[in-house]
């Protein structure tokens, strides 16, 4: 298992980058919103869902990532360098922390993503393949699948919601 935070420290193709951590809430509950700067990278980054190759961070490519509260996932709204959204991108996560000044979770592998009005279920095989090497208890695996239904549950119906959403917060914090 990973940790990724907000900061994203541990991520050296950011060569250049520019950190605005805040507070939030959504639809209840509290955490913390990051707007991710990505001013230089040392290469782009491009990632393959199924068939479609998509590039996720390049020179002045903006993320904007989600922690909340006792919650197990975390959302990463990618915008391109024209400020346009054109990905969604949720991480399930072993919980977030969101007390420090450097926010951050513990990836459990299994991933959703809105790419095209299309939600799409990524990497089940490297949450099965963690519970056979013993990487990941039982309890953490279930906890995964169930809270993982549930978000995509939610990104189906919410798909335009959430869209809104992160739109929102980008405009008030890209300054």
């Amino acid at each position: 298992m990973s940790i990724k935070s907000m900061k994203r420290d541990e991520w050296s193709r950011a060569v250049e980058k520019k950190v605005i951590i805040e507070n939030v809430s959504y639809d209840g509950y509290k955490g913390k919103i990051a707007l991710l700067k990505i001013l230089k990278v040392s290469s782009p980054l491009y990632v393959n869902y199924g068939d479609i190759r998509v590039k996720i961070a390049d020179d002045n490519y903006t993320w904007l990532q989600i922690g909340l509260e006792n919650q197990y996932f975390w959302i990463t709204a990618m915008f391109d360098e024209n400020n346009q959204l054109f990905n969604i991108y949720v991480d399930m996560t072993d919980g977030n922390e969101v007390g420090s000044d450097n926010p951050y979770f513990v990836d459990m592998y299994l991933d959703y993503v809105i790419l095209n009005d299309t939600v799409l279920e990524l990497d089940r095989d490297e949450l099965e393949d963690a519970l056979s090497k013993g990487e990941i208890t039982q309890a953490q695996f279930d906890r995964t699948l169930s809270e993982g239904e549930k978000v995509f549950s939610f990104l189906k119906s919410n798909r335009q919601e959430l869209k809104d959403f992160v739109q929102r917060k980008f405009q008030a914090l890209d300054k």
